[in-house]
């Protein structure tokens, strides 16, 4: 296959970069080294400490997303294994790229664990079902056949329109031209029937957000023995409904400990990822106007936007009514610990710096953390991409600068020897006879020196620029090299952002097949740091 698949560790912040090195000062936050058996068997111990009685619950609150899930769920239950979890948001035909690679991630890791512990693994997708940021789950993107970055996205909310969760919302008439528009954009090839039949059996007008998503994600990965899990689910709402009630009653208490972790980071030198607001919970209500924060206010509560004053009472009665009440992103990992028996928990450099604040919150409900497990990070490289870089000597992470940049440089680095061998003379004789100069100025006034430096400068920008403007008078190399330089920029790095945070996986399942997944999946196995 003519595509490079490159696999690293998701970082971009300090917190995952010390958990990742093994670094002594991120141990108080983060206390299980994701590196070390010796984590993964402490936290299993913890888990059948837990769940004493078994996991007979797990068979309503989790969905098999083909038959090897319901093997791997029987064999969980039975045998009182694990799950390593992950989760996303629901985007438009799947959203980006990076939800895949999580759900991979999770695959890879639950494989290892089962063969160091002995015991079954199985990997869990959380599908952020009670999510409401719809200008996000609206939308995805992918390059057309001409390298041009194309969006396709769902209607905008008219202003002070409420915010139903993902699983509330359906996706209406309106996903029928964007289907249409999807089915333009990616190329006819011999996988094209079969994958545009799975998004479309899944983006009907009648499904909702969250419950597309899931099913697309399904067929996708299924196979891989993935089980889904819908907070919204009856199953999973029942479950999870004493934990919600727990939260509103140690509002205080949470809100305390929450601030002291987030203050303690500070102090250490790292950054606190969620923004700690007075009187704030974990928890959201389905208010007048969609899913709306509640506050702690004067001995009771109020809802963020609407204002609407609720008494504790109100709202542990409202959490009987399934959906009325659910978690926030402080409270969603500790819900999910509370319900499942997590073994690791695999997640983004984001979400890895939540669990680092909220460990806290754990210690509140009586539980420790799973182990946070970063993912895995990757860029898919086509061959038509990798001659491009070829051509002027780059590699990927040479786009962390625009390609009109890398363009002005290389494009004089292609100038004619002889041009080249001219400048470099040009810019040595500046040096030495400004070099001159300033020695024989000094014996009669050494504050000249100064002076005499500026201009030596000023020569040498001035020549700078006419290099510049000798490459672009190279004509039609220059264009050429611009435009090409510009394809791989929109293939790598689309809007300024990461390939894998910005396109749609259909871009490349499209082209190379199912078993693209295979093979990412088997090229982190080929960077996997052992567990030992």
């Amino acid at each position: 296959m003519s595509l490079e698949i490159r696999v690293a560790r998701a970082t971009g912040n300090r917190i995952v970069e010390d958990h990742l090195d093994g670094g002594a000062s991120i141990r108080a936050f983060l206390a299980y080294d994701p590196h070390s058996a010796a984590s993964y068997e402490r936290r299993a111990e913890d888990i059948d400490r837990r769940f004493p009685d078994g996991y007979a619950h797990l068979v309503g609150a989790l969905e098999p997303a083909s038959q090897e899930g319901s093997t791997r769920l029987r064999a969980v239950v039975e045998e009182r294994g694990f799950l390593v979890t992950t989760g996303h948001q629901a985007g438009l035909f799947g959203g980006p790229l990076m939800g895949v690679y999580k759900l991979l991630s999770a695959v890879r890791l639950a494989r290892d664990l089962e063969e160091s512990l002995g015991r079954p693994v199985a990997p869990a997708f959380w599908v952020a079902a009670d999510d409401h940021d719809w200008d996000e789950a609206r939308r995805t993107y992918l390059l057309d056949t001409s390298n041009d970055l194309v969006e396709l996205a769902l209607p905008a909310d008219p202003a002070g329109a409420p915010t139903p969760p993902m699983s509330d919302r359906r996706l209406g008439p309106e996903v029928e031209p964007l289907l249409a528009r999807l089915e333009d954009i990616l190329p006819a090839t011999e996988f094209a029937p079969d994958l545009l039949a799975s998004v479309r059996e899944a983006y009907t007008p009648q499904a909702t957000v969250a419950g597309a998503f899931a099913r697309l994600i399904g067929d996708l990965a299924g196979r891989f023995g993935v089980l889904l899990v819908d907070p919204a689910a009856e199953a999973v709402r029942a479950l999870a409904a004493p934990v919600l009630r727990a939260a509103l009653d140690g509002a205080e208490a949470h809100e305390t400990s929450f601030r002291e972790r987030s203050s303690a980071l500070e102090e250490a030198g790292y950054h606190a990822q969620i923004p700690v607001l007075a009187g704030g919970t974990n928890l959201h209500f389905a208010g007048p106007l969609g899913r709306e924060r509640i506050f702690r206010d004067d001995g009771g509560f109020r809802l963020r936007t609407s204002g609407t004053a609720m008494t504790l009472g109100e709202l542990r009665a409202a959490s009987d009514t399934p959906g009325a009440l659910t978690a926030g992103a402080g409270l969603r990992p500790v819900l999910e610990s509370a319900l499942l028996p997590t073994l690791a928990y695999v997640g983004g450099p984001a979400e890895v710096a939540y669990f680092a604040q909220i460990e806290p919150l754990f210690s509140e409900f009586g539980m420790t953390p799973p182990v946070v497990v970063p993912r895995f990070s990757v860029t898919l490289v086509e061959g038509k991409i990798r001659k491009v870089l070829d051509r002027f000597g780059l590699e990927p992470d040479a786009f962390d600068r625009p390609a009109h940049e890398i363009a002005a440089r290389v494009l004089r680095e292609e100038l004619p020897e002889h041009v080249q061998s001219a400048l470099r003379a040009l810019r040595g004789a500046l040096g030495e006879g400004y070099g001159r100069l300033a020695q024989a100025a000094r014996e009669i006034d050494p504050t000249l020196d100064g002076a005499i430096g500026s201009a030596r400068n000023a020569a040498l920008k001035a020549t700078e620029d006419l290099e510049k403007r000798i490459a672009q008078h190279s004509g039609g190399q220059r264009d050429i090299g611009l435009q090409q330089l510009r394809k791989a920029e929109a293939n790598l790095v689309p809007t300024g952002k990461a390939q894998e945070r910005v396109l749609n996986p259909l871009q490349y399942l499209v082209r190379y097949g199912a078993t693209l997944l295979d093979d990412v999946l088997a090229a982190m196995g080929d960077t996997f740091a052992t567990v030992h």
